[in-house]
């Protein structure tokens, strides 16, 4: 994930297996961001992956 100027503010690693439900570990390298919005993000758009 990026911010308005293009400088990395978090990183999402999938660590899933293949067969189970999608499970990511946020890197948080924003001073910004606590680490619990960045977990919000992910679960959003898992959230919204499912719906489409």
């Amino acid at each position: 994930m990026k911010d308005h100027q293009d400088r990395e503010v978090a990183v999402f690693t999938r660590v899933d297996s293949f067969f189970s439900s999608p499970a990511f570990k946020p890197e948080n390298k924003s001073t910004n961001l606590s680490s619990e919005e960045l977990i919000v993000v992910i679960m959003s758009v898992s959230a919204i992956e499912k719906d489409v």
